[in-house]
């Protein structure tokens, strides 16, 4: 280091840095320190005789090199946390002429500007100090008038903050004495109000599958808007609130297929699909094309076994979660995606692993014949909301998953439930999003006895893909269309 010194900076400043070294190996040696193993440090000897008092005289050298040093480094790494220290030590070093002069000064300058102190007195800083230490309303994430809301507030804060510091110093002796603290308190919630700030802004349009967290299966909403609601939602903006009806609150009457007899009613919804991916029946080669560009996955029954339901369709939202559709009923489950854990050399290469399906590719149900019928019934298997919270096997040591409710951290032990309560809304949800789809798009056709087979199927698929958008785009705003 010396050598390095000399090369770059000159002998001057290199004989200083030995300086240092070399005093900093004898005090090692007279404190009694080892495992600094140099020819230097091995020919130096402890001080013989020592005068009285002179490890006394070293302690306090090395307490003040040590506080001199920690200052360099948290002015250079933690300016904040220097400033705090600086404010609080300049606090209790403030003598009683001091602050008597400081608060004439204040008042002064103010009144040259045109303004006045924004408290007269210890109880106006308190209350100012009350607002500046308030909790900020946490804020969901893709909610953004919860951001907003947020936001305002930590801007709120940081202006009491500063008419605190203004007021604590327009106060003489007394009144800083019975506000002690003051300083510190509006630093440093001034600070966290600014970080805040600073690191809410979120590019909506920038984001990508890989930004996905697992709080946005709940915090983001998927909506629903068919034409005529945003035909209703023109004419309420062109008239008056006093002239729009109130929604009717009945519940609508479905049959099996969602139909209410002579047509479809206004809210009336679909409860399955009548030939779209029902047992049987092939999947459409359009349709395939288009679930590719949309990174949807087929989960296919084994051809020509009965006893199966449905073909389903999953997607996955970057490595935070996934959504399944079900089509017989139209159900959609929205669970968390297992974290990735590292590969298991010993099976790597071996025959009979295998990899689960990527997106886009279809992947086909391999399940007993008593497994089919006995225990599933034929059924859809369902997952539980926890999957996925936990490790699948918690006998290897795997890190727990760090889980977040509300900004509230956790993991699947401590809040787990709150979050498969969620995942489950989120579901729910959805699938009433996707049976408003069923409902709108092919309703008609439901509807109408003479409509074939072949005209529903296309009605449903593209019921489908309009729900595939609906979903895509409320997790990934922006989303476009893989290539085929």
């Amino acid at each position: 280091a010396v050598e390095a010194m000399k090369e770059k900076h000159g002998s001057s400043r290199s004989e200083v840095l030995r300086q240092h070294t070399d005093n900093a190996e004898q005090w090692a040696v007279e404190i009694g320190l080892g495992g600094c193993d140099t020819s230097s440090f091995r020919a130096r000897r402890r001080r013989v005789p020592r005068e009285a008092g002179y490890l006394d005289r070293l302690r306090s050298h090395l307490e003040q090199r040590v506080d001199n040093i920690r200052s360099h480094v948290v002015k250079l790494t933690r300016p904040d946390l220097f400033l705090e220290e600086t404010l609080v030590r300049l606090e209790d070093d403030m003598s009683d002429t001091t602050a008597d002069e400081l608060a004439a000064v204040t008042k002064s300058a103010l009144g040259k500007m045109g303004h006045v102190a924004p408290a007269d007195d210890a109880a106006g800083v308190r209350k100012l100090l009350e607002r500046a230490t308030a909790p900020a309303p946490i804020p969901r994430r893709g909610r953004k008038g919860d951001v907003r809301d947020a936001s305002l507030a930590h801007v709120e804060k940081v202006r009491a903050a500063s008419q605190a510091l203004v007021g604590y110093m327009s106060l003489g002796h007394d009144g800083k004495a019975e506000v002690k603290g003051a300083l510190k308190k509006a630093h440093s919630s001034a600070v966290d109000s600014v970080s805040h700030l600073a690191g809410s802004g979120f590019d909506e349009e920038g984001r990508k599958e890989g930004d996905i967290e697992l709080e946005d299966a709940w915090n983001r909403s998927m909506e629903y808007k068919s034409e005529k609601d945003e035909a209703e939602v023109t004419a309420v903006d062109e008239t008056t609130a006093d002239a729009v009806d109130e929604p009717e609150k009945k519940r609508p009457r479905t049959d099996s297929t969602g139909s209410s007899g002579g047509g479809m009613a206004k809210n009336a919804v679909v409860i399955l699909s009548k030939v779209l991916l029902t047992p049987g029946r092939k999947v459409p080669s359009n349709l395939r094309a288009a679930l590719l560009k949309k990174k949807a996955a087929l989960i296919q029954p084994p051809r020509n076994v009965a006893g199966y339901a449905s073909t389903r369709i999953r997607l996955e939202f970057g490595s935070a979660f996934d959504m399944t559709v079900n089509f017989t009923p139209l159900l959609v489950t929205i669970r968390a995606l297992p974290q990735k854990q590292p590969p298991d050399e010993k099976n790597a290469g071996k025959a009979g692993v295998k990899s689960p399906p990527r997106l886009g590719e279809e992947e086909e149900i391999e399940e007993s014949d008593f497994r089919r019928k006995v225990v599933d019934g034929g059924l859809p298997t369902s997952t539980p909301p926890t999957y996925g919270l936990a490790p699948l096997n918690p006998a290897t040591g795997a890190t727990p998953r760090q889980l977040a409710v509300l900004g509230v951290p956790g993991t699947a032990t401590t809040i787990g439930h709150l979050v498969a309560g969620k995942l489950e809304y989120a579901s729910a949800h959805a699938t009433h999003v996707l049976r408003r789809c069923f409902a709108d798009l092919a309703g008609r056709a439901y509807a109408n006895p003479a409509g074939s087979d072949f005209e529903i199927e296309i009605l449903e698929s593209t019921a489908l893909l309009r729900f595939l958008q609906i979903a895509r785009s409320t997790y990934c705003p922006g989303w476009q269309d893989a290539e085929s």
